[in-house]
């Protein structure tokens, strides 16, 4: 049987990848005891901007938790939902199996990169706030200051978030 892409339909799915894995990020990091300073909403998602390390605990959960999320809906979209925005996918046992495999490696394993990056190079503190919203900015994210946050700026700067934003970026 021939491959059919149904191309308006897989662009719907990819779209709810996407949204799956920005959701289980965002839930990940709203679950962490310690409440973030702000939120950045970029053209690379949504994150959360903390103060400390996060613990083995929590940081497990954002390793795994998003990309088996978007692996289960990806083989929920091309195998359980039919019509699938692929059609003549194989039923047997290799192609679901590579389908879970490629998925896990393309999510998971961006994100094990990073986790890794920041392990080898650690930056909390006021110099990971820094980096972290200068980083964001460049990208042309938006950063939005929770309560906590602008407790943290008029204590460790004096500043609002608006005059960090301006003088920081």
């Amino acid at each position: 049987m021939a491959l059919h892409v149904h191309a308006l339909y897989l662009t719907g799915w990819v779209i709810i990848w996407l949204a799956t894995y920005q959701l289980a990020c965002w839930l990940v990091a709203a679950a962490r005891r310690e409440a973030p300073l702000c939120w950045i909403v970029g053209p690379l998602g949504i994150s959360a901007v903390h103060l400390r390390a996060p613990s083995r605990g929590a940081l497990l959960l954002e390793l795994a938790l998003p990309p088996v999320l978007v692996t289960a809906v990806c083989y929920a979209s091309l195998y359980v939902i039919q019509p699938g925005p692929i059609s003549g996918l194989a039923p047997t046992l290799a192609p679901r199996l590579a389908v879970v495999v490629l998925t896990l490696a393309v999510v998971g394993g961006w994100r094990v990169l990073r986790a890794l990056g920041e392990l080898r190079f650690p930056v909390w503190g006021e110099a990971g706030v820094l980096a972290r919203v200068q980083r964001s900015r460049a990208l042309g994210a938006l950063v939005h200051f929770t309560p906590a946050g602008r407790d943290f700026l008029r204590d460790r700067f004096g500043a609002t978030p608006r005059e960090f934003l301006r003088t920081c970026c």
